[in-house]
């Protein structure tokens, strides 16, 4: 997946992959989300 966009959904985050004609995401793994609004990605560090 090299192209892809990053989506909040309140409860979890999504990597949606653009690199497909079809809508794919998966849901990342990440503990004790709650009420996600907003996040940022370093994309060099």
């Amino acid at each position: 997946m090299n192209n892809f966009l990053i989506v909040a959904k309140r409860t979890d985050i999504r990597k949606v992959s653009l690199d497909v004609p079809y809508t794919a995401d998966v849901v990342l793994r990440i503990s004790s989300i709650k009420n996600v609004i907003a996040l940022d990605v370093d994309t060099q560090g």
